[in-house]
């Protein structure tokens, strides 16, 4: 089973309003820390992110196959055989800057890092 987590180093609290089609452990996203669902699908469509900070502003994303981050290879998108990382890094103004990194679904084997980032835009 592979899995997608979204690790929040934005320094505070934020809520999970919708990550679709994936069932989180949780809704709440504490500061340096991080939440995680399970992947059971063998191939990726798409990720719906949104997010609300502290102060009632929510973000949000629609990722497809086309617009996904950058990087390649088997375990690239989210499915059975992955580990997906998405890290919240910072308030841009209009935006929170994301980053990801990836890897196979072990505990061995070290997260290939990709320099590309994706908006989660203010609403």
């Amino acid at each position: 089973m592979g899995k997608i987590s979204i690790v929040n180093a934005l320094g505070v609290r934020m809520k999970l309003i919708e990550g679709s089609p994936y069932t989180f452990d949780s809704t709440e996203i504490n500061a340096e820390s991080s939440i995680t669902a399970e992947v059971n699908k063998k191939s990726f469509e798409k990720f719906i992110l949104e997010l609300e900070a502290p102060n009632g502003v929510r973000y949000r994303y629609n990722l497809n196959k086309d617009h996904w981050y950058g990087g390649n290879g088997v375990n690239h998108y989210p499915n059975l055989y992955s580990k997906v990382n998405i890290i919240l890094c910072g308030d841009r103004g209009s935006y929170i800057e994301t980053k990801y990194n990836y890897g196979p679904e072990d505990d061995s084997t070290i997260c290939t890092y990709s320099s590309d980032s994706k908006a989660l835009d203010k609403k």
